[in-house]
């Protein structure tokens, strides 16, 4: 019982904040598939269904960063709200043009003006979590998320085929329903850009960083951040490894078994990915609570290596779900330490903003890698493609191991 009692005693404004991105989660469908509706449906190769997932990366890496500054500036909520309100208004439209190209450009702006919304929720939560219960806090972020996971791509899969339009319907309202519960179930307590509103006069100085002042530019904050900036730097590249589960893994389902089976059974991947995410990071934070956040992903990568690796040899369905319990745990040692690391090295002024770069390093490694390996499928067999995928992972975890080892050799003096 211990790993579900460390949940408990949180502010109630964290379990509201959780419970709206669980909401969230269960409208985030139709981007799991995204690979099968550029090839399959809409007709396009898979190096440009990847050159439409750069495309998709590099506008949702400026929605983050603007959603980021926003939130800064103009308080959490209003800016969220906004941003699920146009959200849910494109999901709506999008669905009159379901199944046809008309439908890309709704399907951008939608990504756009959503990766806006999702540094904003870890802000929130930076915002409102004792220090001392970050960890869980952040965890049960991530929890949250994934247990909407486990039901959004399911009734994707279910819906995707035959009956894109409803699909389209039902994000739109769901969207719109977990941005009304956050509405009505949270307060605003971030201050600066609306420090009259709660009497409180914005900072000036960078506490975390003794003789600077808070009005440097981020990226420069970042770079003297080294733990930082090797740990966001590294996880562009992990995403482009994590991101062929999304791109290469349901075309070689497809194949294996079929547009219509495929894609139920690629879906089925992502919940069994949040279940294992469910039931392991109340006992995986245990671990990760303790130690420097660059030798955990360190660790992690080794996992990635071999979950993804397994992909390469795998002819049967019940192994290609075996392989899911491996790369979920280093999903799992990655995630639920990575909002305590950077809400620890941000300012409090800064932190939507810094939350955002982890977005951005997403957005990033989801957009290049899809074309990247979309390459490599002209040239490459599945089994290749997903050997060169696992070796990349090693490699980025030495590196980030060296990092770590340098800043523990430095702090020590």
């Amino acid at each position: 019982m211990n790993y579900i009692n460390q949940f408990r005693g949180l502010p109630r404004q964290v379990y509201c904040i959780c419970l709206a991105r669980m909401i969230i989660g269960i409208g985030s469908m139709i981007f799991m598939f995204f690979s099968l509706l550029m090839t399959r449906i809409l007709g396009f190769t898979e190096f440009q269904a990847g050159l439409g997932f750069l495309l998709m990366a590099v506008s949702s890496v400026g929605g983050a960063i603007v959603g980021g500054k926003l939130a800064d500036h103009f308080g959490r909520k209003r800016i969220y709200m906004i941003c699920i309100v146009l959200t849910s208004v494109l999901y709506a439209l999008t669905s009159t043009v379901a199944g046809t190209r008309s439908m890309i450009p709704f399907i951008y702006l939608s990504s756009i003006i959503g990766s806006a919304s999702y540094p904003i929720l870890s802000a929130m939560v930076a915002d409102s979590a004792p220090e001392e219960q970050r960890t869980e806090c952040f965890s049960l972020l991530y929890l949250a998320q994934n247990l909407g996971f486990a039901f959004g791509p399911s009734i994707g899969g279910l819906l995707f085929y035959h009956h894109m339009d409803l699909l389209f319907l039902l994000q739109a309202a769901i969207f719109l329903a977990g941005g009304l519960f956050l509405q009505f179930t949270t307060t605003d307590v971030y201050a600066l850009g609306v420090g009259k509103e709660f009497g409180i006069a914005p900072q000036t100085v960078d506490v975390t960083r003794p003789g600077r002042t808070l009005r440097e530019n981020t990226f420069r904050m970042l770079f003297d951040r080294k733990p930082l900036f090797a740990f966001i730097f590294s996880l562009i590249f992990l995403t482009m490894c994590y991101q062929m589960i999304g791109f290469m893994l349901p075309l070689q389902m497809s194949d294996a078994f079929g547009m219509q089976d495929g894609s139920r059974y690629a879906g089925l991947i992502w919940t069994t990915n949040a279940l294992c995410v469910v039931v392991g990071t109340p006992v995986i934070i245990g671990y990760t609570k303790k130690r420097h956040q660059l030798r955990t992903t360190a660790l992690a990568t080794v996992l990635y290596c071999v979950g993804f690796g397994f992909y390469a040899f795998v002819n049967t369905l019940p192994l290609f779900y075996v392989a899911v319990v491996i790369w979920t745990v280093g999903e799992i040692m990655i995630s639920t330490g990575a909002g305590v690391f950077i809400a620890a090295n941000a300012p409090a002024t800064h932190r939507a903003r810094f939350q955002s770069l982890y977005d951005m390093a997403r957005s990033l490694g989801r957009g290049f890698g899809p074309p990247i390996f979309g390459l490599m499928l002209y040239k490459l067999s599945y089994q290749q493609a997903w050997l060169v995928d696992s070796l990349v992972c090693l490699i980025i975890g030495a590196c980030l191991y060296a990092v770590y080892r340098w800043d523990a050799a430095a702090k020590r003096g």
